[in-house]
């Protein structure tokens, strides 16, 4: 919905998108996918909880014509999938290649703790295959990565997906189009007179 929002902004060539990492569960074991029940307890709520939580997501993606397979959701780390988005955000691909990984994930129950499937969706954003796969079991973003939690954690970030929009004007969870619309225009008002353009 922030890339349809996007679409009928007036100035959207002159915005950059800068895609941030921020793991729900930075806790949970690469590699390693959970059932309902594992995940509550590492979470922290009810198994209950978990599904109730699954149906509704599921039903407003499908209002929204999004993906969403509940059925088939895989609960496991996102640090790989952060570090090859990391790599791709490096060559200017990260929210193409974020978009690809999210999709193949709640449409598609792809396990993105995998290196090889990480590296297929990037091939798919037109990156290197073997690079994008190396990037997935590498350490070499995972200091950017942990800066983007402190950073999430001084502006209060709880949840995803969290857009802040020249700093100023933050949209949580998935919002209808036009919220991300007003916010678009709400930080482009807000520029400073001197600025460059661009929000």
């Amino acid at each position: 919905l922030f890339t349809a929002a996007l679409a009928e902004f007036p100035h959207a060539g002159s915005v950059q998108i800068r895609q941030h990492s921020f793991e729900l569960q930075p806790d949970l074991v690469p590699g390693v996918i959970l059932g309902a029940d594992e995940a509550a307890k590492a979470i922290g709520i009810s198994a209950g909880q978990i599904r109730v939580g699954r149906a509704q997501l599921a039903a407003y993606c499908a209002e929204l014509g999004l993906p969403f397979d509940v059925d088939n959701e895989t609960i496991t780390s996102t640090h790989a999938a952060h570090r090859v988005i990391q790599f791709a955000e490096a060559r200017g691909k990260g929210h193409e290649t974020a978009q690809r990984i999210a999709r193949a994930y709640l449409g598609g129950g792809a396990n993105i703790a995998d290196p090889a499937v990480l590296a297929t969706l990037a091939a798919q954003s037109g990156l290197d295959r073997d690079a994008a796969e190396a990037a997935a079991t590498s350490e070499a973003f995972d200091a950017r990565i942990e800066a983007d939690r402190q950073l999430a954690g001084q502006v209060g970030v709880r949840g995803v997906p969290h857009f802040v929009f020249s700093g100023t004007h933050a949209v949580s969870g998935a919002q209808p189009r036009d919220t991300f619309l007003a916010a678009l225009e709400a930080a482009w008002d807000a520029r400073p007179a001197a600025a460059a353009p661009g929000i």
